[in-house]
């Protein structure tokens, strides 16, 4: 962070200002980066998770990792 001497001119509040903001704004760039990785890896550990417990089988063969494959629906 920069730190930024406020005169008595506009031009220099102005300045500060638009330093304020730009660091501002990067730091809630970081921030929505962050929450969306954290979101796409929660939704995969979901997944993965759902998927091992067997959540959402219909109940054919082949679905969960103890059971035989899928009958062939085409020779």
């Amino acid at each position: 962070m920069q730190n930024v001497a406020i005169t008595g001119s506009r031009r220099a509040a102005r300045l500060a200002s638009t330093v304020t903001d730009a660091s501002r704004a990067r730091s809630v760039g970081r921030i929505a980066t962050v929450v969306g990785a954290v979101a796409i890896v929660a939704l995969l550990i979901g997944w993965v998770v759902a998927a091992s417990l067997g959540l959402g089988a219909d109940g054919r063969a082949g679905v969960g990792p103890d059971r035989p494959p899928a009958p062939a629906l085409i020779s």
